[in-house]
């Protein structure tokens, strides 16, 4: 008997000592994040969740922020889809339907600023921003599968930019800290789903990280951050990754070492699923030449219907853009006195400029105006 509770409490020892050392390994990873967390960094509220197929999406019908680190804060709602919104939208089908990442969702403009609503407005047509920040093109294509047939849009605008065959070629999206499991091709073409879920969108998009970000530093506010946030998400991050190491369940899993190859998948299917309507290849790369670079993959499936909008053209053709850093200085972001560049996405006036450059190619084909 004594024996017994001997070793039972040993076994409790070793287990409460196991996970003191698993929790000061915590503590030594969680600090940079900690101190990340107390920057002044842009960051979104209430706007993503996760989801087993997609890796995360739009919370549907959601009212959030994405919240500028200086302070301002621009307001974002969705619909029952996900699909981002103007105030007093309400969801519709047929118009033009918009798939993308960050730069056609256009979180950090207001939404009469985005370039889908004001190609929407100057073609008199509803507008499905279906765009997600973080996609890549195993997304954009899972979601174009679903919302083509659904909402029988009248034409459909796809996003074409080098980091979207990127991420579509990775099981996991660009992340600071943490892994974050996302669709992807695999190296026979099929789109592969999230190996696991994981719970730092719901952690993230709460209250919890905006109580953090204004709170003293204190031990007791490190422990409660540990404790309440990077503990959950690296425990889970960690046990999925074991299971995945001992799985032969994943043997097809192997990702596409290929962005052209992901770029010419992406198209090509775009390009079927969109057969007998309007297809608008979009293309903004942040370079001069991103046309020259797919040009024979897109010459494949130009038609009548599918449509080569050159943004990037347009863009760096503007007489004050003679290099890199113009481009940058008129183009994104930038807050301060002096001007300091807080954010590389497109601003309101190169959102004015892709309007142009749809309009000019695509709009007397599709507007609807009288």
């Amino acid at each position: 008997m004594k024996r017994n509770a001997f070793l039972l409490v040993l076994i409790a020892l070793t287990g409460i000592l196991l996970y003191g050392i698993w929790f000061a390994y915590l503590w030594r990873i969680s600090m940079p994040i900690y101190n990340f967390t107390k920057e002044t960094n842009s960051y979104t509220s209430s706007l993503y969740a996760a989801d087993e197929s997609l890796g995360h999406t739009m919370i549907p019908n959601t009212h959030g922020h994405y919240i500028w680190g200086h302070g301002d804060s621009v307001e974002i709602k969705t619909d029952s889809r996900g699909f981002r919104i103007g105030a007093g939208s309400a969801p519709a089908d047929g118009g033009l339907l918009f798939l993308g990442d960050s730069f056609t969702l256009c979180e950090e403009l207001d939404y009469s600023q985005s370039y889908p609503y004001l190609i929407g407005d100057a073609l008199c047509q509803p507008v499905q921003n279906a765009a997600v920040s973080g996609y890549g093109y195993a997304q954009m294509i899972l979601k174009a599968r679903t919302y083509i047939e659904q909402l029988q849009p009248n034409a459909v605008v796809f996003q074409v930019s080098p980091w979207l065959a990127e991420r579509a070629i990775t099981p996991y999206m660009p992340a600071l800290f943490f892994k974050v499991p996302s669709p992807y091709y695999n190296q026979s073409g099929a789109i592969i789903p999230p190996l696991y879920t994981t719970p730092i969108f719901e952690l993230t998009q709460n209250r919890l990280l905006d109580e953090y970000r204004q709170s003293p530093v204190s031990f007791f506010d490190k422990f409660g951050f540990v404790w309440h946030f990077t503990r959950l998400v690296f425990q889970k991050q960690y046990w999925e990754e074991l299971k995945l190491h001992f799985s032969f369940a994943n043997a097809n899993a192997t990702a596409l070492n290929s962005a052209e190859n992901a770029t010419a998948l992406a198209i090509k299917e775009i390009s079927a699923l969109c057969k007998g309507r309007k297809l608008v290849l979009l293309v903004m790369g942040f370079e001069k030449d991103q046309i020259g670079r797919f040009g024979q993959l897109f010459s494949q499936v130009l038609n009548e219907n599918v449509l080569l909008v050159d943004a990037d053209e347009l863009l760096w053709s503007q007489p004050s853009i003679i290099d890199k850093s113009a481009f940058e200085r008129a183009y994104c972001f930038w807050h301060g006195n002096p001007p300091v560049l807080v954010d590389y996405h497109f601003n309101a006036h190169a959102n004015i400029l892709l309007r142009e450059a749809i309009n000019q190619t695509v709009g007397a084909e599709l507007s609807a105006c009288h």
